[in-house]
């Protein structure tokens, strides 16, 4: 019987579901989708867990922080001397809130309600680098990666369910829909080492897909409740996930790739822009017009931010010396 890969997900499906989730993003801060924004977030923190042990299968922990100082830090400190001294000046932050925000540590939705994602991302990065070194003097490679992957849900489920996510992020956060999502894709990503029964694959991938669409119908519209919201924001991602696992798909979408590649900074941006959208609009501020509006802006935004200074940027010998170095 023919075997595959238990989870595979290929660089160029992994950009597509990058502009999907971007997207879900989108159209769920803009009220198109409900609570879509939770699909987003969680499809993009099981995405970066995937390719966060990709890397380190690759490269062990050699330059692990230079790459995300320049593709994620870097980026986010840009926006931020946008979105910062706006916060400040309007009286809406405090001078510490500045100096939290202007780090990286945003716990608290202090100038940015949905940069509690960078800080999020930044602790799992930095607790996977200490597991990936603590056990680094262990000779067998595949005792090294479970002892990884159990760490990150222990680290997940003492966040989670002793509320010690509280000491981190504000509650109204609700980071604990996505305590598990990083943890899950690094997961995914060792299970793509091991081969299994191409009917059996098939067989599970479908009963999870069905699942989880059959849960998101019934709770679109009357989520109440942690855990209920929590059930809630995982069904989009493991559909989709599951999907491409299902069927081969040998899918390429302009549409959805173009998103996948400008996801982060159109994710950076969209939260100040959708606020202010807020501000401006005051009593319109729902209107389809004026979200599709929003829309565009913020796409022509950060396709303009990526061009015109992102590029500069990573030309620059400064972002240079921080990949060779860290």
């Amino acid at each position: 019987m023919k075997k595959e890969s238990v989870f595979d997900l290929d660089k160029e499906s992994s950009v597509i579901f990058k502009g999907i989730a971007i997207l879900l993003v989108l159209l769920g801060h803009l009220g198109f989708i409900y609570r879509g924004g939770a699909f987003g977030a969680n499809l993009f923190l099981v995405l970066s867990g995937y390719g966060i042990f990709r890397s380190f299968k690759k490269n062990g922990v050699k330059n692990y922080f230079g790459k995300k100082i320049t593709k994620i830090y870097i980026p986010y400190l840009l926006v931020s001397l946008v979105v910062v001294p706006y916060s400040f000046f309007s009286h809406l932050v405090t001078r510490r809130a500045v100096l939290y925000s202007f780090i990286g540590i945003d716990f608290g939705y202090l100038c940015d309600k949905t940069m509690w994602y960078i800080s999020f991302i930044f602790v799992f990065y930095i607790v996977f680098y200490l597991l990936a070194r603590l056990f680094s003097l262990i000779k067998k490679e595949h005792i090294i990666d479970f002892l990884i992957i159990i760490c990150l849900f222990l680290f997940s489920y003492l966040l989670y369910i002793k509320n010690f996510e509280y000491l981190f992020w504000d509650s109204d956060s609700a980071t604990y829909l996505y305590m598990y999502s990083f943890s899950f894709g690094v997961l995914l990503s060792k299970l793509g080492e091991f081969k299994i029964n191409n009917v059996i694959r098939k067989i599970i991938y479908s009963i999870l897909c069905i699942v989880a669409i059959y849960l998101c119908i019934y709770y679109y519209g009357k989520v109440s409740g942690v855990f209920k919201y929590f059930v809630y924001a995982s069904t989009v991602p493991i559909a989709i996930l599951s999907l491409p696992q299902i069927i081969s798909i040998n899918y390429k979408s302009k549409v959805l790739t173009f998103f996948g590649n400008y996801s982060f900074y159109i994710y950076l941006w969209e939260g100040f822009l959708i606020s202010l959208k807020r501000r401006i609009f005051v009593n319109i501020s729902g209107n389809f017009f004026i979200n599709v509006l929003t829309f565009i802006v913020i796409i022509a935004i950060s396709v303009l931010f990526d061009k015109l200074i992102i590029k500069k940027v990573n030309n620059s010998k400064l972002v240079k010396l921080i990949d060779y170095y860290c």
